[in-house]
């Protein structure tokens, strides 16, 4: 099998790059919160403007989550990672900066390594804040679900799933409207929100059976 050649910089921290690495192709970006346990991913649409959060995937090992996480890559022909990558755990007075960073950084790296990699459209990896995502994913949940949630003492997996999978939704999207911000009056991606408008009932069909494929892999 032919592997593709790594580029030296494995991630990238700032839009106008990854703009730039993304921006003669047309597809999807897939949108990554990191996790102890288990990791939230979302998908956008291919013309770049609608971030949709998918679900989790459940596992501790990076070389097993980026299994995954390519062979959706490879399914949809994503282009980008969009990976959360909290601000603050550069502050050196936080005993778990060193290890969480280091966490996020090995993921990335075997997202390029992992021999689905070399069957995927995927150009570059953004490392993008995330320091209030799950905040603000929880904002926008519905309050009773939320309640009951808290009530628990945060023992509810089903809902801490929706909760991971908002997260990456909000760090995804966040993102694109970085890109599409500095774009204007088009996307990123060189195509209208009015065209991919169009597009949109194509790509809930989509989101709907990428739910239902992390649902089978647990």
């Amino acid at each position: 099998m032919n592997r593709k050649v790594i580029i030296p910089n494995l991630y990238v921290l700032d839009l106008t790059s990854f703009r730039k690495q993304i921006r003669p192709l047309f597809g999807p970006l897939i949108g990554i919160d990191p996790g102890s346990r288990s990791t939230g991913v979302a998908i956008s649409d291919p013309a770049r403007w609608y971030g949709k959060g998918l679900g989790t995937i459940d596992s501790t090992r990076p070389e097993e989550l980026a299994a995954k996480i390519n062979r959706l890559a490879k399914d949809v022909r994503a282009v980008g990672f969009v990976c959360g990558y909290p601000v603050n755990l550069n502050d050196p007075n936080r005993p778990e900066s060193t290890h969480w960073k280091q966490g996020i950084l090995n993921l990335v790296s075997e997202l390029y390594r992992h021999e689905f990699y070399s069957d995927t459209n995927i150009e570059c990896c953004l490392l993008w804040h995330e320091e209030f995502s799950t905040k603000s994913a929880m904002y926008s949940m519905p309050v009773a679900k939320l309640g009951r949630y808290l009530a628990k003492g945060k023992k509810d997996r089903k809902f801490k799933g929706q909760l991971d999978a908002a997260a990456a939704e909000v760090i995804l999207q966040d993102a694109i409207d970085g890109m599409n911000t500095a774009a204007a009056p088009e996307s990123a991606s060189g195509v209208s929100k009015g065209l991919a408008q169009q597009a949109i009932p194509v790509f809930h069909r989509q989101v709907e059976r990428l739910q239902r494929t992390l649902k089978n892999w647990r």
